[in-house]
């Protein structure tokens, strides 16, 4: 607010009462209990495979040529006894140590001996093991969420769910485990992404759509960031990552409405989650 001289007409005081107020730059700006709220509630997951020794050599050879369906970054770290391959993403804890994320890294058991949970938070010292409690079918490419329940309590609030997705240039802050990054925050403004340009088999030029409503779109991005959540000014989950493409050389990160991730939760009775 400004500040006015006195004295000054009754006139000029209603008028400027009236005007448009100048929007603060510094009100836009992230808060920092916010912006550590995102951390606190922001993981790093590690799904560990371990698998026959046939089904590591078919995995590695797919991820070297580049043919790998993952969706996620693959790290071997198991010893030449036990095959062991690390599917690396992120997620969002919610409420009551619940963290929801992408079902595409859960999906890998075909030739696996065991699978073990593993998620890490940058403040607790140690690896936190999870469950897995509920899962998308996958029946379309854009049923992609899960929901972890970790086994130890790490004390956390837990992100809002929000109601709405951002609207275009709304501020948002999206986190996840960019090429193996862990706890990787970035910011920007909210886009949407939906229709591109396409050739068929007759080389005629079509306007097509990537899914039948827009996603909601971040960058940077790429590899690793499954699962990981972007955020408002508020702090409240308003997106989870789940696949992307590159184009030009910047990766483009998408997510669905997060009505969807709602309306997922609320289908698998874990409504009470949104409160």
């Amino acid at each position: 607010m400004f500040k006015r001289v006195l004295p000054i007409s009754i006139c000029i005081a209603i008028i400027a009462s009236c005007a448009p107020r100048p929007i603060s730059i510094q009100a836009q700006a992230w808060r920092e209990t916010v912006v550590a709220g995102i951390r606190g509630n922001s993981a790093t997951i590690a799904v560990y495979y371990t698998v026959t020794e046939a089904e590591y050599q078919k995995r590695i050879k797919a991820l070297d040529s580049g043919k790998s369906r993952a969706g996620c970054i693959v790290v071997p770290v198991g010893s030449a006894q036990e095959r062991t391959l690390a599917y690396i993403g992120a997620g969002t804890v919610i409420k009551d140590n619940y963290v929801l994320t992408v079902r595409h890294l859960f999906v890998h058991e075909e030739g696996a001996i065991r699978k073990v949970v593993w998620m890490m938070f940058d403040d607790v010292d140690h690896s936190v093991e999870a469950d897995i409690v509920a899962i998308s079918a996958g029946e379309k490419f854009y049923d992609d969420y899960a929901v972890l329940k970790l086994k130890e309590n790490i004390n956390r609030i837990g992100a809002p769910v929000a109601e709405a997705s951002p609207s275009v240039g709304e501020d948002v802050a999206y986190v996840g485990s960019l090429r193996g990054s862990a706890y990787f925050m970035r910011f920007m403004k909210a886009t949407k992404y939906q229709k591109y340009l396409r050739t068929d088999e007759q080389s005629a030029l079509h306007l097509s759509f990537l899914e039948e409503f827009p996603l909601v779109c971040v960058y940077p991005g790429g590899p690793g960031d499954s699962g990981g959540g972007i955020f408002n000014t508020r702090g409240e989950l308003v997106g989870i990552m789940y696949c992307g493409m590159e184009l030009g050389t910047e990766g483009f990160i998408f997510s669905n409405p997060i009505e969807m991730a709602r309306a997922f939760l609320i289908a698998n009775g874990l409504e009470g989650l949104l409160k």
